[in-house]
């Protein structure tokens, strides 16, 4: 920088100082009345306006009075309040002299904006809840910046309705799932088992340009067999989670990767034999051995015969838990009150009836059953009766869920 060049206020140099409000020395933001204030102390204090202690105004507190307590600048003669032109509300400013709730409420509705110049009825929920966040500062941000928002006014702009359908038809992308699952929870658009509905749109784009003998072959599997049974699955345990998509996925690309293996060997699934699978098996991870499923599909209807995928050799757990040691921590499940609710709650479930965590973790209030005398736990369609202390830590856990 040349000497005598002028710079701008942002660029100069500004010497730490120690902050009233937090006492660190560092950089000063501002001289208010208190005294100079850091960068993080000016938003906080902007951000988090408060009762003034003389003339009980909500503004930001940046003076003191005679007495130590903390008061708003027209208290100790100082005009600055940090008041919003557009609703008066004291706080931060963001730009053009408004607020961080008006600047929003206004990019949400140039955001929003139909062709007809009106915020879509389907979108005012979305409008409201963005509108009345806590924080409307990191809304503004996320308008700003992210690929989400972007999107979402393509959407806007389109004069039919969104629909699931609608967002199907699109690249799925990591933004598009981001807005799909905040148009369903502000009511836009209704609930589904999201991971369970993708894999037919994953599908579609995972067989484009594959070889049509491979989707002959695949498709019809994929189709009456894996995604059949996954919408069984989520109708049976009233969920369906990543990692089960993960799997049905798993068992759709193991196909595909057999029936190119084959291609490559000049061989076909008539004439594959068992030790052509075994050395293809031998030759990649474990993970192959689902391909099972689509060999006992394509055995059923008469494609292939005589194939055998063994199953992975299990190993015992590495750490074997000691009937003592199990006790304790039952007990401790049953006791301590310093654990988090919902933490020894699954404990005593897997500690006392060896429940697999990941079905703990599907159990749902309607699985609780209670009559008079007993509270039974509802378990792949088994009324597990409860003991008294059990069914009380549930109860317990059910009203704090629901507080």
């Amino acid at each position: 920088m040349g000497a005598g060049r002028p710079i701008c206020k942002a660029c100069r140099p500004r010497p730490p100082r120690t902050c009233f409000r937090c006492g660190r020395s560092r950089p000063v933001q501002a001289e208010w009345p208190a005294g100079p204030v850091c960068v993080g102390c000016y938003e906080n204090v902007r951000r988090h306006p408060a009762e003034c202690f003389n003339c009980r105004q909500v503004r930001p507190l940046i003076a003191r009075n005679d007495e130590g307590g903390s008061v708003c600048g027209p208290c100790v003669g100082v005009d600055l309040t940090y008041t919003c032109r557009g609703c008066g509300r004291s706080g931060e400013i963001h730009c053009d002299e408004r607020c961080f709730h008006c600047v929003l409420a206004e990019r949400l509705t140039d955001l929003l904006t139909g062709p007809d110049g009106q915020v879509a009825e389907q979108l005012r929920p979305l409008q409201e809840a963005l509108t009345g966040v806590d924080n409307p500062a990191t809304v503004v941000g996320w308008l700003a910046k992210s690929r989400s928002a972007k999107l979402l006014r393509e959407f806007a702009i389109t004069p039919t309705p969104l629909t699931h359908n609608l967002l199907d038809q699109q690249p799925q992308t990591q933004p598009l799932h981001y807005i799909r699952e905040v148009l369903v929870t502000t009511g836009v658009l209704p609930p589904r088992e999201e991971h369970l509905e993708r894999l037919g749109p994953w599908l579609d784009r995972i067989l484009a340009g594959k070889p049509s003998h491979h989707v002959r072959a695949v498709k019809p599997f994929a189709q009456w067999f894996v995604i059949r049974r996954a919408r069984r699955s989520a109708t049976r345990n009233g969920d369906y989670r990543r990692s089960s998509a993960d799997h049905a996925r798993a068992r759709i690309l193991n196909a595909l990767e057999l029936l190119s293996w084959l291609d490559q060997h000049e061989l076909t699934l008539e004439t594959l034999t068992q030790p052509v699978l075994d050395r293809w098996l031998e030759k990649g991870a474990t993970t192959r051995r689902s391909v099972r499923y689509f060999l006992a599909w394509a055995h059923n209807r008469g494609l292939v015969t005589g194939l055998d995928v063994p199953m992975a050799a299990k190993t015992a757990p590495a750490i074997l838990l000691k009937e003592d040691d199990r006790v304790a921590q039952l007990r401790r499940c049953f006791t301590d009150e310093a654990l988090p609710l919902d933490l020894r709650v699954a404990g005593v479930l897997i500690l006392l009836f060896a429940l697999p965590l990941t079905r703990v973790l599907r159990l749902r209030d309607a699985d609780v059953l209670r009559d008079p005398d007993h509270t039974h736990l509802l378990i792949d369609g088994h009324q597990l009766r409860l003991p008294a202390r059990l069914a009380d830590l549930i109860h317990r856990l059910q009203t704090h869920a629901g507080a």
